[in-house]
């Protein structure tokens, strides 16, 4: 079984998603990305108009890296780690996490009476919607 291999970054200074054009690694490890997605550059103005950039340039340590999952929910959209999924038939929220001693994304209630049984939040339902992600909007989880 394969997936396709895809990003997209949270931008820390932009607090936005943008979509990853490229990643440079070195040793495994990565230094720095090149992402996409127009953002104000608020010091720069051509004519009195705010400059737009398309693809710019990003140290590892100003972004988030998030993966998608091979995934969809029941609208169709790509689910990546760190997106919050909204189970409509249970009023349940869970965040998607990578989880290494499982090799597997899961669903994280952040409910400790689930937390320790993995079956619980496994990925097998695709009747789930993501609402959101707790990069941009970690105050979801809360409710």
């Amino acid at each position: 079984m394969s997936r396709e291999i895809k990003f997209k970054a949270y931008a820390k200074d932009l607090q936005e998603i943008l979509g990853v054009v490229e990643l440079c690694w070195k040793d495994g490890i990565l230094e720095s990305a090149i992402l996409c997605g127009e953002h104000r550059e608020l010091e720069e103005y051509i004519d009195g108009l705010p400059r737009y950039i398309e693809h710019s340039y990003w140290e590892a340590k100003d972004i988030i890296l998030l993966e998608y999952i091979g995934k969809k929910d029941h609208n169709g959209r790509e689910v990546c780690e760190r997106d919050i999924a909204k189970f409509p038939e249970h009023d349940y929220l869970a965040e998607i996490k990578y989880y290494p001693e499982h090799a597997a994304f899961l669903f994280d209630s952040h409910d400790p009476e689930t937390r320790n049984n993995p079956d619980a939040y496994m990925l097998w339902s695709d009747d789930f919607e993501i609402i959101g992600n707790t990069t941009e909007h970690p105050e979801l989880m809360d409710k």
